[in-house]
């Protein structure tokens, strides 16, 4: 009698554990991680760049909060996904982007040289600090962030991706 209770107790468990991997296999199957275009990005996304000099280049980058990066060189006409960063560490510094860019007001002091950090605020609009002129000094917080970030995104190794054009 009682090895007969440890037998059905046992297939219950064993029934019960079956169903649990099976679950936790398909939810984890089902929770894919979306892959972006250009032309359908998320709003969860900050933008950086800087340009001017005599060449007056321009260079931008876009980091997605899923941790992927577009990169529009200069002179170049399309723009090149780079390898992604970690979706945890993407996510942080979009965060802190976007905090540090809702919490400033406006400043548009480019120099010969100019520095950018940028954010959609709706699907028309954004916010974009601009900074160069030696005469308007850029906050601090906003320097270092963009110098980590910069550093960051220029560390990544390129790949190209079929029809990414702005």
């Amino acid at each position: 009698m009682a090895a007969l209770k440890y037998n059905i107790i046992m297939r219950t468990h064993r029934s019960i554990l079956v169903l649990l991997m099976s679950s936790t296999i398909f939810t984890w199957l089902g929770c894919k991680i979306p892959h972006y275009t250009l032309k359908e990005l998320p709003e969860k996304r900050i933008h950086i760049g800087w340009g001017g000099g005599f060449a007056g280049t321009n260079t931008a980058y876009i980091l997605v909060e899923n941790g992927q990066v577009f990169h529009k060189p200069d002179f170049e006409q399309d723009t090149i996904e780079m390898n992604k960063i970690s979706r945890k560490g993407a996510k942080k510094l979009v965060k802190k982007g976007r905090k540090i860019l809702e919490k400033a007001s406006t400043f548009n002091h480019p120099g010969n040289m100019y520095y950018f950090l940028e954010m959609p605020v709706d699907r028309s609009n954004s916010k974009r600090i601009t900074w160069g002129d030696i005469n308007n000094p850029v906050d601090t917080t906003w320097k270092e962030f963009y110098t980590d970030l910069r550093k960051k995104l220029i560390a990544l190794e390129a790949k190209k991706v079929k029809n990414v054009k702005k």
